[in-house]
């Protein structure tokens, strides 16, 4: 099995493993509203969608499919926000989201509703 496909698999069997983990160094939708106002959530999250990007373009030039395919400009803080949010809000309201009743998606990540939301807005045009 290509190397590429070897880590596009391990990625996303570690994307839908993170809720079955109790980790406090990554920011749960339960937390959210208390966290969006801090400063340093800015830094979080432009980390995180760097983070999404990166890999996204790695796929992209290494012959894998990417998730999601990135703008050409890159997002500004307040689209960032914005695209997180309705990430957020779209996990919390939609009863049949992933499956999952909602006192599960409270503990969902804020990183997954960014990814999940960026692959909504950003889909790649084979």
């Amino acid at each position: 099995m290509p190397r590429v496909h070897v880590a596009s698999a391990l990625l996303i069997c570690l994307f839908w493993s993170i809720p079955c983990f109790s980790s406090t160094r990554e920011l749960s939708i339960s937390k959210y509203e208390e966290m969006k106002r801090r400063d340093e959530f800015a830094f979080y999250i432009t980390g995180v969608q760097s983070g999404l990007a990166w890999a996204a373009t790695f796929a992209a030039t290494t012959g894998g499919k990417p998730l999601y395919c990135p703008p050409d400009e890159p997002l500004t803080e307040d689209e960032l926000f914005e695209i997180t949010d309705a990430g957020v809000q779209a996990m919390l309201r939609n009863p049949g989201y992933l499956s999952a009743p909602l006192d599960q998606r409270r503990h969902f990540k804020v990183s997954q509703a960014l990814m999940l939301e960026l692959i909504r807005r950003y889909p790649c045009n084979d």
